[in-house]
C-alpha cells in the first residue's frame, strides 16, 4: 500500500508517469463503477456516456486536486468507485435536465420532430391531430409554464418513451408521484386548451 500512497503523492506533484500509471491501475474500477450506477438506476447509457463521466473524473483527479482529499491509502479503491457513482449520479440528472430543454429531436427516421409532435393524439386531442400553428403555439406555451418536475417527466414520458416505473428510478421518485405529474398535466393541457376556445379536445 505504500506503493499506492507514493503514486497518489507523485500525482499530485505533477509527475505525468506517475498519473499514466494511475490511470492505467484504476481505469477499470471507475469504468466498472460508473456503468454500475447506470445500471442500478435504470438508465439506458451508451459506452460514449461512460467514457464521458470517467474523463470528468479523471479531469477532477488530475487538473482539480481532487487526490488532496485522498486520507487512506488502503481505502483509496472504495473512495474512487464512491466518487465515480457520485458522478454517474450527477450526469444522469444533467442528462434528465437538458431533455427537458430540448424542444425539437431526431427520430428513427432522420426527420426532425417537435416535442409536441410526439405526445399522442388522445393525450390531449379527441381530434387526433394538431389543428395549426396557433393551436401548436399555445401548446407549447402551456408546456412550457410547467414545473420544472412537470416538464422532466413529461419530456421522458413522451419524448422519450419511457415508462412510469422508469421515470420513477431515474428521477427517484415513486411510480405513484411519477403517475400524478403525468395525470396532472395532462388535465392542465385540457383545460388550457379549453379555455382558448379549442372546446372539441
Amino acid at each position: 500500500m505504500n506503493d499506492v500512497r507514493n503514486l497518489v503523492e507523485r500525482c499530485l506533484a505533477k509527475d505525468k508517469a506517475a498519473w499514466n500509471e494511475f490511470v492505467r491501475t484504476f481505469r477499470n474500477l471507475i469504468y466498472q463503477s460508473v456503468r454500475m450506477r447506470f445500471s442500478r438506476s435504470n438508465f439506458s447509457y451508451t459506452h460514449q456516456d461512460v467514457e464521458d463521466v470517467m474523463q470528468e473524473i479523471f479531469l477532477d483527479l488530475w487538473e482539480r486536486d481532487k487526490l488532496t482529499q485522498v486520507r487512506d491509502a488502503e481505502k483509496i479503491q472504495a473512495w474512487l468507485s464512491i466518487i465515480s457513482q457520485n458522478r454517474a449520479i450527477d450526469y444522469m440528472r444533467q442528462k434528465v435536465y437538458k431533455m427537458s430543454r430540448v424542444s425539437t429531436f431526431i427520430d428513427d427516421t432522420g426527420e426532425a420532430k417537435d416535442l409536441l409532435e410526439t405526445i399522442p393524439s388522445e393525450e390531449i386531442s379527441a381530434r387526433g391531430e394538431l389543428l395549426n400553428s396557433e393551436l401548436k403555439a399555445i401548446l407549447e406555451t402551456i408546456i412550457e409554464s410547467l414545473s420544472v418536475k412537470e416538464k422532466l417527466v413529461t419530456s421522458l414520458h413522451y419524448l422519450h418513451g419511457k415508462t412510469h416505473r422508469e421515470i420513477a428510478r431515474i428521477m427517484h421518485l415513486s411510480i405513484n408521484t411519477v403517475s400524478t405529474l403525468i395525470r396532472r398535466t395532462r388535465i392542465k393541457i385540457k383545460n388550457e386548451l379549453i379555455k382558448k376556445g379549442y372546446k372539441d379536445f
